[in-house]
């Protein structure tokens, strides 16, 4: 059997527990892939911005699988992209309503990351160094009050727990809204 691809994740798997990806390493991996002509693909619910910060010239190498699979890159150019429909953003967006800055809820779209003004994100430096948590709040849009309209097409949406854990939460491809 000849193998064509090889899939991973970042966090867990190619990160260090603080995030940080050692380059050399993976450039002499991706070099002995290209050899042997076996593609390489990150899959990661990060955004396409993270990704290329932490893989810097190498971006371009890979296949990008990011926001939970809502968008891929290839050669560093977006070949597909799936957005939530809009009855589904409309109910999360009322399910969450009041408790946005709370529950530190982020909805990634087309345009952006967007916030509720207010909201105050603990826990980074858990998995992000100082220099990527400044990039995070620099790219982070925050408004008065998230409405579809803003996002360009809702990719994912997260909040952040009590217990500090990162939780995900619906698809595309789900028929109904499922808050975990």
């Amino acid at each position: 059997m000849t193998i064509k691809l090889i899939a991973t994740d970042m966090d867990g798997t190619l990160l260090d527990p603080r995030g940080q990806l050692d380059l050399p390493r993976l450039e002499k991996i991706l070099d002995q892939l290209d050899q042997r002509d076996i593609r390489f693909v990150i899959a990661t619910g990060n955004e396409v911005h993270r990704m290329r910060q932490l893989l810097e010239h190498l971006a371009s190498r890979v296949v990008l699988v990011v926001a939970n699979g809502a968008r891929i890159f290839e050669n560093n150019k977006l070949i597909q992209a799936q957005t939530w429909d809009d009855a589904m953003v409309d109910t999360a967006l009322v399910h969450f309503k009041g408790r946005e800055c709370r529950d530190q809820f982020v909805v990634t779209g087309m345009k952006g990351g967007f916030v509720k003004k207010g909201t105050v994100f603990t826990d980074l430096e858990k998995f992000m160094t100082p220099e990527m948590i400044e990039k995070f709040y620099q790219r982070m849009n925050f408004v008065e009050d998230l409405q579809a309209d803003l996002f360009g097409g809702v990719l994912k949406m997260s909040r952040l727990l009590v217990k500090n854990a990162l939780v995900l939460f619906c698809r595309k491809s789900m028929t109904s809204l499922m808050v975990i």
